[in-house]
Protein backbone atom coordinates (compact mmCIF):
# COMPACT_ATOMS: atom_id res chain seq x y z
CA UNK A 1 0.00 0.00 0.00
CA UNK A 2 1.13 3.55 -0.70
CA UNK A 3 1.49 5.88 2.30
CA UNK A 4 -1.62 7.92 3.10
CA UNK A 5 0.20 11.18 2.36
CA UNK A 6 0.12 10.19 -1.32
CA UNK A 7 -3.34 10.31 -2.97
CA UNK A 8 -4.36 6.67 -3.39
CA UNK A 9 -6.20 4.82 -6.14
CA UNK A 10 -9.32 4.99 -3.92
CA UNK A 11 -9.17 8.77 -3.85
CA UNK A 12 -8.73 8.80 -7.59
CA UNK A 13 -11.99 6.89 -8.00
CA UNK A 14 -14.11 9.21 -5.88
CA UNK A 15 -12.86 12.63 -7.02
CA UNK A 16 -13.88 12.62 -10.66
CA UNK A 17 -15.46 15.46 -12.62
CA UNK A 18 -14.80 17.78 -15.54
CA UNK A 19 -14.42 17.51 -19.27
CA UNK A 20 -11.83 16.33 -21.73
CA UNK A 21 -8.60 18.31 -21.76
CA UNK A 22 -6.99 19.85 -24.82
CA UNK A 23 -5.37 17.43 -27.26
CA UNK A 24 -1.58 17.09 -27.31
CA UNK A 25 0.43 16.54 -30.50
CA UNK A 26 0.12 13.30 -32.44
CA UNK A 27 2.99 10.90 -33.00
CA UNK A 28 3.74 9.89 -36.60
CA UNK A 29 3.63 6.56 -38.36
CA UNK A 30 4.41 5.56 -41.98
CA UNK A 31 1.45 4.54 -44.14
CA UNK A 32 2.14 2.61 -47.34
CA UNK A 33 0.56 4.48 -50.27
CA UNK A 34 2.04 2.75 -53.34
CA UNK A 35 4.82 0.57 -54.72
CA UNK A 36 6.83 1.92 -57.64
CA UNK A 37 8.40 -0.34 -60.27
CA UNK A 38 12.12 -0.80 -60.87
CA UNK A 39 14.62 0.81 -58.54
CA UNK A 40 13.16 4.23 -57.67
CA UNK A 41 15.54 7.14 -57.18
CA UNK A 42 13.15 10.01 -56.47
CA UNK A 43 9.51 11.01 -56.15
CA UNK A 44 7.94 14.34 -57.09
CA UNK A 45 4.60 16.12 -56.76
CA UNK A 46 3.38 18.51 -59.44
CA UNK A 47 1.79 21.79 -58.28
CA UNK A 48 -1.95 21.71 -58.86
CA UNK A 49 -2.02 17.94 -59.54
CA UNK A 50 -3.65 16.34 -56.52
CA UNK A 51 -4.64 12.90 -57.77
CA UNK A 52 -1.18 11.48 -58.53
CA UNK A 53 2.57 11.86 -58.11
CA UNK A 54 5.64 10.72 -60.06
CA UNK A 55 8.55 8.35 -59.46
CA UNK A 56 11.85 8.11 -61.34
CA UNK A 57 13.78 4.88 -61.65
CA UNK A 58 17.51 4.48 -62.02
CA UNK A 59 17.43 3.23 -65.59
CA UNK A 60 15.68 6.32 -66.96
CA UNK A 61 11.92 5.86 -66.74
CA UNK A 62 9.40 8.09 -64.96
CA UNK A 63 6.18 6.56 -63.66
CA UNK A 64 2.80 8.06 -62.86
CA UNK A 65 1.73 6.88 -59.39
CA UNK A 66 -2.03 6.90 -58.94
CA UNK A 67 -4.53 5.15 -56.68
CA UNK A 68 -1.93 3.02 -54.92
CA UNK A 69 -0.43 1.70 -58.16
CA UNK A 70 1.24 3.05 -61.31
CA UNK A 71 0.19 3.54 -64.92
CA UNK A 72 1.62 0.82 -67.12
CA UNK A 73 2.82 3.30 -69.73
CA UNK A 74 5.68 5.43 -68.36
CA UNK A 75 5.27 9.18 -68.14
CA UNK A 76 8.57 9.29 -70.04
CA UNK A 77 11.25 6.77 -71.01
CA UNK A 78 14.82 8.07 -71.33
CA UNK A 79 16.62 4.73 -71.11
CA UNK A 80 18.26 5.30 -74.49
CA UNK A 81 19.93 8.45 -73.08
CA UNK A 82 20.59 7.59 -69.45
CA UNK A 83 23.85 6.01 -68.28
CA UNK A 84 23.08 4.16 -65.03
CA UNK A 85 26.57 2.78 -64.44
CA UNK A 86 27.56 2.64 -60.77
CA UNK A 87 25.87 5.44 -58.86
CA UNK A 88 24.65 7.08 -62.07
CA UNK A 89 21.23 7.04 -63.68
CA UNK A 90 18.12 9.19 -63.61
CA UNK A 91 18.64 10.64 -60.15
CA UNK A 92 16.29 13.55 -59.53
CA UNK A 93 13.09 15.27 -60.66
CA UNK A 94 11.27 18.45 -59.69
CA UNK A 95 8.31 20.32 -61.16
CA UNK A 96 8.33 24.03 -61.92
CA UNK A 97 6.44 26.13 -59.33
CA UNK A 98 4.39 27.44 -62.28
CA UNK A 99 3.80 23.97 -63.71
CA UNK A 100 0.06 24.55 -63.97
CA UNK A 101 0.68 27.28 -66.57
CA UNK A 102 3.98 26.29 -68.24
CA UNK A 103 4.08 22.47 -67.99
CA UNK A 104 7.81 22.41 -67.13
CA UNK A 105 9.68 19.81 -65.10
CA UNK A 106 13.41 19.33 -64.50
CA UNK A 107 15.60 16.22 -64.43
CA UNK A 108 19.09 15.38 -63.19
CA UNK A 109 20.65 12.40 -64.95
CA UNK A 110 23.85 10.94 -66.37
CA UNK A 111 24.56 10.57 -70.09
CA UNK A 112 27.32 9.24 -72.35
CA UNK A 113 29.46 6.12 -72.11
CA UNK A 114 31.89 4.81 -69.51
CA UNK A 115 31.64 6.81 -66.30
CA UNK A 116 29.35 9.26 -68.09
CA UNK A 117 28.58 12.93 -67.52
CA UNK A 118 26.07 14.77 -65.32
CA UNK A 119 23.31 16.80 -66.95
CA UNK A 120 20.49 19.10 -65.79
CA UNK A 121 17.66 19.47 -68.33
CA UNK A 122 14.23 21.04 -68.57
CA UNK A 123 11.34 19.20 -70.21
CA UNK A 124 7.64 19.86 -70.67
CA UNK A 125 4.54 17.71 -70.71
CA UNK A 126 2.59 16.98 -73.85
CA UNK A 127 0.04 19.84 -74.04
CA UNK A 128 -3.21 18.99 -72.31
CA UNK A 129 -1.85 16.01 -70.35
CA UNK A 130 -0.21 15.52 -66.96
CA UNK A 131 0.35 11.84 -67.72
CA UNK A 132 2.81 12.17 -70.61
CA UNK A 133 6.12 14.01 -70.77
CA UNK A 134 7.55 15.08 -74.12
CA UNK A 135 11.07 13.58 -74.60
CA UNK A 136 11.66 15.89 -77.56
CA UNK A 137 11.23 19.02 -75.45
CA UNK A 138 14.62 18.72 -73.72
CA UNK A 139 16.58 21.89 -73.04
CA UNK A 140 19.98 21.49 -71.39
CA UNK A 141 20.40 23.97 -68.52
CA UNK A 142 23.73 22.77 -67.14
CA UNK A 143 26.37 20.31 -68.31
CA UNK A 144 27.14 17.75 -69.39
CA UNK A 145 29.82 17.60 -66.67
CA UNK A 146 32.32 14.76 -67.38
CA UNK A 147 32.82 12.29 -64.54
CA UNK A 148 36.08 10.42 -63.93
CA UNK A 149 34.58 7.66 -61.77
CA UNK A 150 31.16 6.04 -61.40
CA UNK A 151 30.70 7.38 -57.85
CA UNK A 152 29.44 10.46 -56.00
CA UNK A 153 27.07 11.92 -58.58
CA UNK A 154 24.86 13.99 -56.29
CA UNK A 155 21.73 14.41 -58.38
CA UNK A 156 19.05 16.24 -56.44
CA UNK A 157 16.96 19.26 -57.51
CA UNK A 158 14.79 21.71 -55.55
CA UNK A 159 13.22 25.12 -56.07
CA UNK A 160 13.66 27.89 -53.54
CA UNK A 161 10.83 30.21 -52.47
CA UNK A 162 12.20 32.85 -54.87
CA UNK A 163 11.80 30.55 -57.90
CA UNK A 164 15.49 29.76 -58.36
CA UNK A 165 16.54 26.17 -59.00
CA UNK A 166 19.15 24.44 -56.82
CA UNK A 167 20.92 21.25 -57.89
CA UNK A 168 23.72 19.16 -56.41
CA UNK A 169 26.81 17.48 -57.85
CA UNK A 170 29.08 15.17 -55.85
CA UNK A 171 32.85 15.26 -56.04
CA UNK A 172 32.81 12.41 -58.55
CA UNK A 173 35.40 10.55 -56.51
CA UNK A 174 37.90 13.41 -57.01
CA UNK A 175 37.89 14.81 -53.50
CA UNK A 176 39.91 18.00 -54.02
CA UNK A 177 37.49 19.12 -56.74
CA UNK A 178 35.10 20.04 -53.93
CA UNK A 179 37.38 22.98 -52.99
CA UNK A 180 38.14 24.05 -56.57
CA UNK A 181 35.85 26.95 -57.51
CA UNK A 182 36.60 26.34 -61.19
CA UNK A 183 35.15 22.82 -60.95
CA UNK A 184 31.40 22.12 -60.76
CA UNK A 185 32.01 18.97 -58.67
CA UNK A 186 31.38 18.77 -54.93
CA UNK A 187 29.07 21.78 -55.05
CA UNK A 188 25.52 22.98 -54.63
CA UNK A 189 24.53 25.12 -57.63
CA UNK A 190 21.80 27.71 -58.12
CA UNK A 191 20.34 28.97 -61.39
CA UNK A 192 17.28 30.86 -62.58
CA UNK A 193 15.73 28.90 -65.48
CA UNK A 194 13.84 32.02 -66.59
CA UNK A 195 17.07 33.92 -67.26
CA UNK A 196 19.00 33.55 -70.52
CA UNK A 197 21.76 30.94 -70.61
CA UNK A 198 23.81 30.36 -68.43
CA UNK A 199 20.86 31.23 -66.14
CA UNK A 200 23.04 32.76 -63.37
CA UNK A 201 21.26 34.89 -60.74
CA UNK A 202 23.08 38.15 -60.10
CA UNK A 203 23.16 37.52 -56.34
CA UNK A 204 24.96 34.17 -56.53
CA UNK A 205 27.90 34.35 -54.09
CA UNK A 206 30.78 33.71 -56.55
CA UNK A 207 29.61 35.74 -59.54
CA UNK A 208 32.36 38.32 -59.07
CA UNK A 209 35.13 35.86 -58.10
CA UNK A 210 37.70 35.48 -60.87
CA UNK A 211 37.93 31.91 -62.18
CA UNK A 212 34.95 30.69 -60.13
CA UNK A 213 32.01 28.95 -61.73
CA UNK A 214 29.21 31.52 -61.29
CA UNK A 215 26.47 28.92 -60.74
CA UNK A 216 28.17 27.73 -57.52
CA UNK A 217 26.16 28.50 -54.39
CA UNK A 218 28.09 26.37 -51.82
CA UNK A 219 31.20 24.18 -51.96
CA UNK A 220 33.17 21.62 -49.96
CA UNK A 221 30.68 18.73 -50.32
CA UNK A 222 31.48 15.05 -50.87
CA UNK A 223 28.22 13.57 -52.14
CA UNK A 224 25.16 15.77 -51.49
CA UNK A 225 22.83 13.02 -52.64
CA UNK A 226 19.73 14.69 -51.21
CA UNK A 227 19.03 18.22 -49.96
CA UNK A 228 16.00 20.38 -49.17
CA UNK A 229 15.10 24.04 -49.42
CA UNK A 230 12.60 24.94 -46.69
CA UNK A 231 9.65 26.57 -48.49
CA UNK A 232 8.83 28.65 -45.40
CA UNK A 233 12.28 30.09 -44.65
CA UNK A 234 14.47 29.40 -47.68
CA UNK A 235 17.00 27.59 -45.43
CA UNK A 236 19.01 24.95 -47.30
CA UNK A 237 19.79 21.63 -45.61
CA UNK A 238 22.13 19.10 -47.21
CA UNK A 239 22.66 15.45 -46.37
CA UNK A 240 26.31 14.87 -47.26
CA UNK A 241 27.39 11.23 -47.50
CA UNK A 242 30.61 10.59 -45.58
CA UNK A 243 33.60 8.41 -46.33
CA UNK A 244 34.93 6.45 -43.36
CA UNK A 245 33.57 8.00 -40.17
CA UNK A 246 30.67 10.48 -40.34
CA UNK A 247 27.42 11.12 -42.19
CA UNK A 248 26.32 14.71 -41.84
CA UNK A 249 23.43 17.15 -42.11
CA UNK A 250 24.60 20.70 -42.80
CA UNK A 251 22.66 23.95 -43.03
CA UNK A 252 24.25 25.97 -45.82
CA UNK A 253 24.22 29.70 -46.46
CA UNK A 254 25.26 31.38 -49.74
CA UNK A 255 28.99 30.84 -50.25
CA UNK A 256 29.25 28.25 -47.47
CA UNK A 257 32.13 25.78 -47.44
CA UNK A 258 31.29 22.34 -46.00
CA UNK A 259 34.98 21.56 -45.52
CA UNK A 260 35.35 18.37 -47.55
CA UNK A 261 37.95 16.86 -48.06
CA UNK A 262 39.78 18.56 -45.18
CA UNK A 263 36.99 17.69 -42.74
CA UNK A 264 34.55 14.84 -42.38
CA UNK A 265 31.93 15.92 -39.91
CA UNK A 266 33.75 17.57 -37.01
CA UNK A 267 36.94 15.57 -37.64
CA UNK A 268 40.03 16.34 -39.69
CA UNK A 269 40.26 14.36 -42.92
CA UNK A 270 42.99 14.04 -45.54
CA UNK A 271 42.52 16.90 -48.00
CA UNK A 272 45.39 19.16 -49.00
CA UNK A 273 43.26 21.81 -50.73
CA UNK A 274 42.13 23.43 -47.48
CA UNK A 275 43.03 23.48 -43.80
CA UNK A 276 41.22 21.48 -41.12
CA UNK A 277 39.17 23.71 -38.82
CA UNK A 278 39.98 26.71 -40.99
CA UNK A 279 37.97 29.81 -40.30
CA UNK A 280 34.77 30.11 -42.27
CA UNK A 281 34.03 26.39 -42.65
CA UNK A 282 30.43 25.34 -42.02
CA UNK A 283 30.16 22.39 -39.62
CA UNK A 284 27.18 20.03 -39.56
CA UNK A 285 24.15 20.57 -37.35
CA UNK A 286 23.86 16.78 -36.90
CA UNK A 287 26.03 13.79 -37.73
CA UNK A 288 25.75 10.00 -37.60
CA UNK A 289 28.71 7.73 -36.94
CA UNK A 290 29.62 4.67 -38.98
CA UNK A 291 30.25 2.75 -35.75
CA UNK A 292 27.73 1.92 -33.02
CA UNK A 293 25.35 3.21 -31.81
CA UNK A 294 24.43 4.91 -35.12
CA UNK A 295 25.86 2.24 -37.47
CA UNK A 296 25.18 4.55 -40.42
CA UNK A 297 26.60 4.16 -43.91
CA UNK A 298 24.97 6.66 -46.28
CA UNK A 299 22.78 9.49 -45.05
CA UNK A 300 19.53 10.20 -46.88
CA UNK A 301 18.60 13.80 -46.22
CA UNK A 302 15.96 14.93 -45.73
CA UNK A 303 13.10 17.36 -45.65
CA UNK A 304 11.52 20.03 -43.44
CA UNK A 305 7.99 19.11 -42.37
CA UNK A 306 5.54 21.86 -43.33
CA UNK A 307 2.29 19.90 -43.16
CA UNK A 308 -0.51 20.25 -40.60
CA UNK A 309 -1.53 16.65 -39.87
CA UNK A 310 1.29 16.01 -37.34
CA UNK A 311 1.81 19.23 -35.34
CA UNK A 312 4.60 17.67 -33.26
CA UNK A 313 6.78 17.60 -36.41
CA UNK A 314 6.17 21.22 -37.43
CA UNK A 315 9.41 22.78 -38.64
CA UNK A 316 11.47 19.64 -37.99
CA UNK A 317 14.03 18.46 -40.52
CA UNK A 318 13.50 14.73 -41.10
CA UNK A 319 16.18 12.37 -42.40
CA UNK A 320 17.28 8.75 -42.34
CA UNK A 321 20.20 6.46 -43.11
CA UNK A 322 20.13 4.28 -46.22
CA UNK A 323 21.57 1.18 -44.49
CA UNK A 324 20.44 1.23 -40.86
CA UNK A 325 16.97 2.59 -41.49
CA UNK A 326 17.20 4.69 -38.34
CA UNK A 327 14.95 7.73 -38.68
CA UNK A 328 15.62 11.14 -37.15
CA UNK A 329 14.22 14.62 -36.74
CA UNK A 330 16.04 17.84 -35.95
CA UNK A 331 14.15 20.36 -33.84
CA UNK A 332 14.97 23.99 -34.55
CA UNK A 333 17.16 23.08 -37.57
CA UNK A 334 17.54 26.70 -38.63
CA UNK A 335 18.29 28.04 -35.16
CA UNK A 336 21.31 28.24 -32.89
CA UNK A 337 20.52 25.08 -30.89
CA UNK A 338 19.34 22.31 -33.24
CA UNK A 339 18.42 19.12 -31.38
CA UNK A 340 18.54 15.67 -32.97
CA UNK A 341 15.61 13.39 -32.06
CA UNK A 342 15.42 9.65 -32.71
CA UNK A 343 12.06 8.83 -34.36
CA UNK A 344 13.05 5.26 -35.26
CA UNK A 345 10.52 3.65 -32.91
CA UNK A 346 7.71 5.43 -34.76
CA UNK A 347 8.90 5.25 -38.36
CA UNK A 348 8.94 1.50 -38.98
CA UNK A 349 6.65 -1.19 -40.35
CA UNK A 350 5.79 -4.37 -38.47
CA UNK A 351 8.54 -3.63 -36.00
CA UNK A 352 11.13 -3.40 -38.78
CA UNK A 353 13.14 -0.35 -39.82
CA UNK A 354 12.39 1.08 -43.27
CA UNK A 355 15.73 0.75 -45.02
CA UNK A 356 17.10 1.94 -48.37
CA UNK A 357 15.16 5.22 -48.39
CA UNK A 358 16.46 7.34 -51.30
CA UNK A 359 14.22 10.40 -51.42
CA UNK A 360 11.72 12.57 -49.56
CA UNK A 361 9.05 14.85 -51.06
CA UNK A 362 6.25 17.15 -49.89
CA UNK A 363 2.80 16.88 -51.41
CA UNK A 364 0.58 19.91 -52.08
CA UNK A 365 -0.46 20.01 -48.42
CA UNK A 366 3.11 19.89 -47.15
CA UNK A 367 2.80 16.29 -45.95
CA UNK A 368 5.95 14.17 -46.24
CA UNK A 369 6.37 11.09 -48.45
CA UNK A 370 9.47 8.95 -48.92
CA UNK A 371 10.47 6.04 -51.16
CA UNK A 372 12.68 2.96 -50.80
CA UNK A 373 15.19 2.17 -53.57
CA UNK A 374 14.95 -1.61 -53.19
CA UNK A 375 11.34 -2.78 -53.27
CA UNK A 376 9.95 0.58 -54.36
CA UNK A 377 7.60 1.12 -51.42
CA UNK A 378 6.34 4.71 -51.07
CA UNK A 379 5.31 5.80 -47.59
CA UNK A 380 3.45 8.81 -46.24
CA UNK A 381 4.03 10.09 -42.71
CA UNK A 382 0.62 10.29 -41.05
CA UNK A 383 -0.78 10.74 -37.55
CA UNK A 384 -0.40 7.45 -35.72
CA UNK A 385 -3.51 5.39 -36.32
CA UNK A 386 -5.35 4.41 -33.18
CA UNK A 387 -3.41 6.77 -30.88
CA UNK A 388 -4.59 10.13 -29.55
CA UNK A 389 -2.43 11.95 -27.01
CA UNK A 390 -4.38 14.34 -24.78
CA UNK A 391 -4.38 16.13 -21.42
CA UNK A 392 -1.45 18.42 -20.55
CA UNK A 393 0.46 17.34 -17.42
CA UNK A 394 1.58 19.62 -14.59
CA UNK A 395 5.31 20.03 -13.80
CA UNK A 396 6.67 17.69 -11.14
CA UNK A 397 9.70 18.04 -8.86
CA UNK A 398 12.05 17.43 -11.80
CA UNK A 399 10.88 20.78 -13.18
CA UNK A 400 9.27 19.15 -16.21
CA UNK A 401 5.87 17.65 -16.97
CA UNK A 402 5.83 13.86 -17.37
CA UNK A 403 5.04 12.82 -20.95
CA UNK A 404 3.33 9.54 -21.89
CA UNK A 405 3.98 8.26 -25.42
CA UNK A 406 3.46 4.96 -27.22
CA UNK A 407 5.49 2.98 -29.71
CA UNK A 408 4.63 -0.16 -31.61
CA UNK A 409 1.04 -0.33 -32.84
CA UNK A 410 -2.56 -0.50 -31.68
CA UNK A 411 -2.86 -3.98 -33.20
CA UNK A 412 -4.04 -6.68 -30.78
CA UNK A 413 -2.42 -9.42 -32.86
CA UNK A 414 0.93 -7.64 -32.90
CA UNK A 415 0.88 -7.20 -29.10
CA UNK A 416 3.74 -4.72 -29.43
CA UNK A 417 2.18 -1.64 -27.83
CA UNK A 418 4.72 -0.13 -25.45
CA UNK A 419 3.89 2.73 -23.10
CA UNK A 420 6.77 4.98 -22.08
CA UNK A 421 6.86 7.92 -19.66
CA UNK A 422 9.72 10.40 -19.59
CA UNK A 423 10.54 13.49 -17.49
CA UNK A 424 9.55 11.83 -14.22
CA UNK A 425 11.20 12.56 -10.87
CA UNK A 426 14.23 10.31 -10.41
CA UNK A 427 13.81 7.08 -8.40
CA UNK A 428 10.05 7.62 -8.05
CA UNK A 429 7.60 4.72 -7.77
CA UNK A 430 4.38 4.62 -9.80
CA UNK A 431 2.10 2.64 -12.09
CA UNK A 432 -0.03 2.86 -15.23
CA UNK A 433 -3.79 3.44 -15.04
CA UNK A 434 -6.48 2.58 -17.59
CA UNK A 435 -10.08 3.75 -18.02
CA UNK A 436 -12.77 3.75 -20.66
CA UNK A 437 -13.58 7.44 -20.40
CA UNK A 438 -11.65 10.72 -20.24
CA UNK A 439 -11.81 13.44 -17.61
CA UNK A 440 -9.87 16.46 -16.39
CA UNK A 441 -9.57 16.80 -12.60
CA UNK A 442 -6.78 19.16 -11.43
CA UNK A 443 -5.40 18.57 -7.92
CA UNK A 444 -7.41 15.40 -7.35
CA UNK A 445 -7.18 14.10 -3.77
CA UNK A 446 -4.39 16.53 -2.91
CA UNK A 447 -2.23 15.54 -5.86
CA UNK A 448 -0.35 18.17 -7.84
CA UNK A 449 -1.30 16.45 -11.06
CA UNK A 450 -4.33 16.37 -13.34
CA UNK A 451 -6.38 13.18 -13.46
CA UNK A 452 -7.32 12.59 -17.10
CA UNK A 453 -9.34 9.38 -16.65
CA UNK A 454 -12.98 8.89 -15.64
CA UNK A 455 -14.29 5.97 -13.60
CA UNK A 456 -14.12 3.07 -13.48
CA UNK A 457 -10.31 3.24 -13.32
CA UNK A 458 -8.03 0.22 -13.01
CA UNK A 459 -4.33 -0.39 -12.78
CA UNK A 460 -3.13 -1.48 -16.21
CA UNK A 461 -0.48 -3.65 -14.60
CA UNK A 462 0.03 -4.81 -11.06
CA UNK A 463 3.74 -4.04 -11.41
CA UNK A 464 5.00 -1.03 -9.48
CA UNK A 465 7.70 0.68 -11.53
CA UNK A 466 10.68 2.83 -10.56
CA UNK A 467 11.73 5.76 -12.74
CA UNK A 468 15.40 5.11 -11.97
CA UNK A 469 18.10 7.73 -12.27
CA UNK A 470 16.90 8.73 -15.75
CA UNK A 471 13.35 9.59 -14.70
CA UNK A 472 11.59 7.28 -17.15
CA UNK A 473 9.63 4.03 -17.23
CA UNK A 474 8.25 1.79 -19.96
CA UNK A 475 5.87 -1.15 -20.10
CA UNK A 476 5.04 -3.45 -23.02
CA UNK A 477 1.44 -4.66 -23.22
CA UNK A 478 0.50 -8.07 -21.91
CA UNK A 479 -2.96 -8.75 -23.33
CA UNK A 480 -3.11 -12.15 -21.60
CA UNK A 481 -3.07 -10.64 -18.11
CA UNK A 482 -5.66 -7.85 -18.03
CA UNK A 483 -7.38 -6.16 -15.09
CA UNK A 484 -10.74 -7.85 -14.31
CA UNK A 485 -12.74 -4.81 -15.47
CA UNK A 486 -10.90 -4.47 -18.78
CA UNK A 487 -11.67 -6.28 -22.02
CA UNK A 488 -9.66 -5.48 -25.16
CA UNK A 489 -11.32 -6.02 -28.54
CA UNK A 490 -10.99 -4.46 -32.00
CA UNK A 491 -12.63 -1.06 -32.04
CA UNK A 492 -12.46 -0.61 -28.27
CA UNK A 493 -10.90 2.65 -27.07
CA UNK A 494 -9.04 2.78 -23.76
CA UNK A 495 -7.31 5.69 -22.07
CA UNK A 496 -3.97 5.45 -20.27
CA UNK A 497 -2.15 7.64 -17.75
CA UNK A 498 0.78 7.24 -15.37
CA UNK A 499 0.55 7.98 -11.61
CA UNK A 500 3.77 8.63 -9.69
CA UNK A 501 4.89 9.48 -6.20
CA UNK A 502 6.60 12.85 -5.86
CA UNK A 503 7.88 15.33 -3.29
CA UNK A 504 7.33 18.94 -4.32
CA UNK A 505 8.59 19.71 -1.67
CA UNK A 506 6.30 17.75 0.69
CA UNK A 507 5.29 14.18 -0.19
CA UNK A 508 2.61 14.25 -2.84
CA UNK A 509 1.86 12.65 -6.22
CA UNK A 510 1.66 13.72 -9.84
CA UNK A 511 0.58 12.34 -13.21
CA UNK A 512 1.70 12.23 -16.80
CA UNK A 513 -0.10 13.36 -19.91
CA UNK A 514 -2.64 10.84 -21.18
CA UNK A 515 -3.01 8.66 -24.25
CA UNK A 516 -6.06 7.18 -25.93
CA UNK A 517 -5.64 3.89 -27.84
CA UNK A 518 -8.25 2.53 -30.24
CA UNK A 519 -7.29 -1.11 -30.67
CA UNK A 520 -7.22 -2.84 -34.05
CA UNK A 521 -7.36 -6.57 -34.90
Amino acid sequence: MFHRRHPSLTSILVLLAGSTAAAAPQRPEPVLVATAPGRPTSIAFAPGVTHQFYATDKTGRIWVMRGGSYLQTPFMDLRSLVNDTGEGGLLGMVFDPDFASNGYFYLSYNVGVGTGASLIARYSVVPGSVDVGDPMSAETLFGPVPQTTDRHKGGDLAFGPDGTLYFSLGDGGTADAAQDLASPLGKLHRIDPDLPFPHVPADNPFVAVSGALPTTWALGLRNPWRFDVDPATGDVFVGDVGESTWEEITRLAPGANGGWPCMEGDDCAFGTSCACNAGGLTLPIAQLGHSAPDSACAITGGIVYRGSAIPSLAGQYLFTDFCSGSFYGIENPGGPLPLRLDLSADVQSGGQALRFVVDFARDGDGEVHFVEHYGGRVWKLSPRSGFDAYCTAEPNSSGAAASLVASGSASIAAADLTLEVTQLPAQALGYFLIAGQRASVPGFGGSEGVLCLDQPIARWSSVVLSSGSGGQVSLTTDLTNLPPTVQIAPGHTWNFQYWTRDANPAPTSNTSSALSVTFRP
